[in-house]
C-alpha cells in the first residue's frame, strides 16, 4: 500500500508543468534519481515479505524490471500533460535504479557471510 501512495505520488509529481510547481527544478536530475531510488528501495522491500524465497538475482531483476517499466511509462506519458519525453530524465530515473539495487546486493551479500561466519 506504502509503494502504490508514493508510486500515485510521484507520478502525479512529474506530470505537473513545470510553471505550475512552487519552486525551481534546478536540481530536476537528483530529484529523477531519487524518486527512482526510493521506489526500486520499496519493491525491494515489498519483494522481501511478499515473495520469500526469491533468489538475489531474481529479487533484483524483479525489481529492476518493475522500476524500469514505471520510468519508461512515467516518461512517456508526460506529453499527455504538456510536459516533454527527456532521455536525460530516464537516464537520472536508470541511474537511481541502478545505485539502490546495486547497494541492496552488496549489502545483502555482507549481510549473508556475516551470518555464516557466526554460524
Amino acid at each position: 500500500m506504502v509503494t502504490g501512495i508514493y508510486l500515485t505520488l510521484m507520478f502525479v509529481g512529474t506530470h505537473v508543468r513545470e510553471e505550475a510547481l512552487p519552486f525551481s527544478l534546478r536540481w530536476e536530475i537528483a530529484l529523477h534519481a531519487s524518486a527512482y531510488a526510493g521506489l526500486s528501495c520499496l519493491l525491494l522491500l515489498g519483494s522481501l515479505w511478499r515473495v520469500p524465497g526469491l533468489g538475489l538475482a531474481k529479487r533484483v531483476l524483479l525489481v529492476f524490471g518493475l522500476s524500469v517499466l514505471c520510468a519508461i511509462a512515467d516518461e512517456c506519458t508526460q506529453p499527455l500533460t504538456g510536459r516533454s519525453l527527456q532521455a536525460k530524465d530516464l537516464a537520472a530515473d536508470l541511474a537511481g535504479i541502478t545505485a539502490t539495487l546495486a547497494l541492496f546486493a552488496l549489502f545483502l551479500r555482507w549481510h549473508q557471510r556475516r551470518q555464516q561466519r557466526s554460524f
